[in-house]
């Protein structure tokens, strides 16, 4: 019976700790009037060769939550059409299951286009 107890009490410690070493990873986005972007694409991504560890989008608050995140460092990127890619690099906290990353300012993408000749 106590062999029994015993492993029951390591099994359910051991997965205590497995679950303590996930985050959630949360913020806004948002223009740089402060307008809440929907449907922008938020993405996690491995900074050693840029694959793709989890993804999401932002709600019709410009919020976003990407769950389930183990500990380590990442690359977050986030995307929207007309406007510059965000990327940043973190590690995630020691302490802690919730790393927000506050209010996320997308910067509008211009383009030069070359000139154009009109020859008649």
């Amino acid at each position: 019976m106590n062999k029994h107890f015993l492993t029951i009490t390591i099994i359910s410690l051991l997965g205590l700790t497995a679950s303590a070493q996930k985050f959630s990873i949360k913020g806004t986005v948002s223009d740089t009037l402060g307008k809440a972007m929907p449907s922008a694409t938020v993405m996690l991504l491995n900074p050693k060769d840029s694959s793709l560890v989890n993804f999401g989008v932002t709600n019709s608050s410009g919020n976003f939550e990407i769950k389930n995140v183990n500990k380590g460092t990442y690359q977050l990127k986030i995307t929207f059409v007309g406007f510059a890619s965000y990327i940043k690099n973190f590690s995630t906290p020691e302490a802690g299951t919730v790393m927000d990353l506050g209010s996320i300012k997308m910067l509008p993408r211009s383009f030069d286009l070359a000139e154009v000749v009109i020859q008649g």
